[in-house]
């Protein structure tokens, strides 16, 4: 097991990526097998053996979820350096929160959020897809970025509800704060977690805010979505 492990994730596309990468110029080991994206491979299989169960209430049998974590976490840190911090980025990971956390003890979650508008209107739509009517229910229907943005809202207030339960072991971060402050940003995360993070080695320049341009009817598209979802998206300090 690494000295500290570090979760990240949060819905698709959210900006778990540049998060990912900051903190690997931060100092920390991004893991053994990953994907373009930096997602650990042995950690997607994982969810993608398991975590439709847990979400559709089929029952999460702890030691299952032992073996499989400790399974894919040596395949994971295979190569770490002695005494380095390790980082798992996997966008799921959001989904498992209180699993992940149950089954590492002293392991953290960073929790990582963008705008919700600019997420319903997202070409990745993933988590949506796989797992939009089991978080939603009849909420599912809609159009697709009306799903969406229920989606986000549901993902993100419930993690910060399990993360309640956790303190000291979780912290929020918004993707555009990353991009304004990423070495402050990144300071504060290590701060929080009790991680040693170096924000020297983070290139400023390479983290620019993409805010998603909307489509001119993005209002209608969303419905009674964006009414619905309004405190949510103000509650993380996003207008709408």
């Amino acid at each position: 097991m690494a000295a500290a492990l570090l979760w990240i994730g949060g819905t698709g596309g959210s900006g778990p990526r540049a998060v990912a990468a900051a903190l690997m110029a931060a100092g920390m080991f991004p893991g053994a097998c990953l994907n373009e994206s930096l997602d650990s491979l042995p950690m997607a299989a994982v969810y993608d053996r398991m975590l439709t169960d847990h979400l559709a209430g089929r029952g999460s049998d702890p030691a299952a979820w032992r073996s499989a974590l400790a399974g894919a976490l040596a395949a994971h840190c295979r190569g770490a350096p002695p005494g380095a911090p390790v980082l798992v980025k996997t966008p799921r990971s959001v989904l498992a929160l209180e699993l992940l956390l149950a089954a590492v003890p002293g392991s953290r979650f960073l929790h990582v959020v963008r705008n919700g508008l600019d997420m319903a209107f997202s070409s990745n739509q993933r988590q949506s897809t796989l797992y939009g009517e089991l978080l939603l229910g009849l909420a599912a229907a809609g159009t697709t970025a009306a799903r969406s943005l229920r989606l986000w809202c549901a993902v993100n207030r419930r993690a910060m509800e399990l993360a309640g339960r956790y303190p000291g072991r979780c912290a929020l971060l918004r993707y555009e704060d990353l991009c304004a402050r990423p070495r402050p940003e990144v300071a504060r995360i290590g701060a929080e977690l009790g991680l040693a993070l170096d924000p020297a080695g983070i290139e400023v320049d390479a983290l620019r805010p993409a805010r998603r341009v909307l489509p001119e009817d993005w209002r209608h598209q969303l419905g009674d979505a964006l009414a619905e979802a309004a405190p949510v998206l103000a509650g993380f300090g996003y207008p709408c």
